[in-house]
């Protein structure tokens, strides 16, 4: 089966995102395969993390970098007989939670320049999901042949390249910093934080007004503290050490304890139990920040924790009845239950 050619024209019907104004950023690193499940030429087309995986996968066993192109040109050359130059190179791919990223070894002086005028915003990879080892034949899944710069990409997912201007890029790394986001977050994932900050900041402003405490005093995080103290109240400090704690323990976790604990949460299918145990031998810290925003994708009911039946003794009573009947300790026990 051909590679899978990912140049539609479903994304005309997208609503447009704004460019902003001025330079756009280069990016160092760039989402080249998104998760989900699309329809193109009648044929489901599935990727998920076990795709995505074995792309990383394969791009680890290759030794070289792989190109950037204009428009596919890599895969047209010989039909066209126009040349293909690279517009960058890849030289590392990794999982993250919205799919598979690569890391951009050197942009080319005049792809730079069409990034940062915004005359190239998308990327667009060329997928192959049955890929062959050129050695051995072995059938190796999931393998990115290569990834073009385009503006008319089939994966709406992918984060765009030329997003945001040069200007402002240092203060929104600052500000994805500030909500504790890494410097890739989606927009959608910024403004979920964003949303999550203003709530608390409407219930506390709600309830500084509603105990009537002066605004303009310096004791008003001391009061604040007192009035809502409770029987079971606990510091900010004392709750940022529970969290770390926390977070200690399930580092601490071996890795069959945390797949069982992942499994009863409903976190991890039995499909990709296999997968994640890999992931945690070859990059334990990316395994775990992964399940750290795993979603619950099977119901499950309330753990119930049963605590292990005490070994059964005879008391003195007991014995002395198990003499007289001429009964061993074990042979009375079960006679008695």
């Amino acid at each position: 089966m051909k590679a899978l050619h990912l140049h539609p024209i479903a994304d005309l019907l997208r609503p447009f995102a704004d460019p902003g104004e001025g330079e756009a950023q280069v990016p160092e690193w760039i989402h080249v395969i998104p998760f989900g499940t699309w329809t193109r030429h009648g044929q489901s087309i599935v990727i998920g993390v076990v795709q995505g995986q074995q792309a990383v996968d394969n791009f680890s066993r290759m030794m070289r970098d792989l190109v950037i192109d204009y428009e596919h040109q890599s895969l047209n050359a010989e039909e066209n007989g126009q040349p293909a130059p690279a517009a960058g190179w890849i030289d590392r791919e990794e999982m993250r939670a919205d799919g598979v990223w690569a890391h951009v070894r050197q942009w080319t002086e005049r792809a730079t320049g069409f990034i940062r005028a915004r005359e190239y915003r998308y990327v667009s990879p060329v997928l192959s999901f049955w890929a062959s080892d050129k050695h051995t034949g072995e059938n190796v899944g999931a393998h990115l042949h290569s990834v073009a710069l385009t503006n008319t990409p089939f994966f709406d997912e992918l984060t765009p390249i030329a997003n945001s201007d040069s200007g402002g890029s240092d203060m929104l790394r600052a500000l994805l910093a500030v909500l504790g986001l890494p410097a890739t977050a989606t927009e959608a994932e910024a403004t979920t934080a964003v949303n999550n900050l203003k709530a608390r900041a409407d219930v506390g402003d709600l309830a500084i007004k509603e105990l009537g405490l002066d605004l303009k005093a310096a004791d008003v995080k001391e009061k604040a503290t007192n009035a809502f103290k409770h029987s079971g109240y606990v510091s900010f400090e004392d709750h940022a050490k529970a969290l770390q704690a926390a977070s200690d323990k399930e580092t601490s976790l071996t890795d069959d304890q945390l797949v069982d604990k992942l499994r009863r949460e409903g976190k991890l299918t039995p499909a990709l139990e296999s997968w994640f145990r890999g992931t945690l031998k070859r990059d334990r810290p990316g395994a775990l920040e992964f399940a750290a925003k795993m979603h619950v994708v099977v119901p499950v009911a309330p753990a119930t924790i049963v605590a292990p039946a005490k070994p059964y003794t005879l008391d003195e009573i007991e014995i002395l009845v198990a003499k007289q009947l001429g009964l061993d300790a074990k042979t009375f026990k079960g006679a008695s239950r």
